[in-house]
């Protein structure tokens, strides 16, 4: 089995749409209408029961299409997978070692968590302002929380610079 580049997919979207289209289309007009598109299904359905093997693609149509009056534009193709054909393979060396790297550095993290949790209930007093800023000192914080932090801290600058510099009284 071989892989598709999007070009190559978007090739075959497009011959399978058109094979379907030109498959249906008994009036040969340019549009399928609701009996055209019905007979099909019935077809394929008998084709179904007869020799019990499921159609090879699926057709689905735009939402809000003129069921009556479809185009080549309201409609997709798509084509089933063979699952038969799918193999499972070995994680690589390296794969294995990034995700045993990142479960260890997630029990740390975890094992860090709990302790600082064991440490203040085991206390059981609240902490003090130099605790918390302690703490806060050296807590990990994630990438996104940092941005937020900054965004946050700086509107509420820039709030307090316009604020300051407002002269109209």
């Amino acid at each position: 089995m071989k892989l598709l580049s999007p070009a190559e997919r978007q090739q075959q979207a497009d011959t399978l749409k058109q094979e379907y289209f030109s498959r249906v289309d008994a009036d040969e007009n340019g549009v399928l209408s609701g009996d055209e598109v019905e007979a099909d299904r019935v077809l394929n359905l008998a084709r179904v029961l007869d020799g019990g093997a499921l159609p090879n693609s699926l057709v689905m149509f735009r939402p809000g299409a003129d069921r009556n009056a479809l185009t080549l534009d309201d409609i997709t193709v798509g084509q089933r997978i063979d699952p038969t054909m799918l193999k499972v393979t070995e994680p690589s060396a390296e794969l294995k070692a990034r995700i045993a790297t990142m479960r260890a550095m997630m029990a740390q993290m975890q094992d860090g968590a709990d302790t600082a949790t064991e440490t203040a209930a085991a206390d059981n007093q609240p902490l003090t302002v130099e605790g918390q800023t302690e703490k806060v000192k050296t807590a990990s914080l994630s990438h996104a929380l940092i941005t937020r932090l900054i965004a946050h801290f700086s509107t509420q600058g820039m709030a307090g610079t316009a604020a300051s510099t407002d002269f109209s009284a």
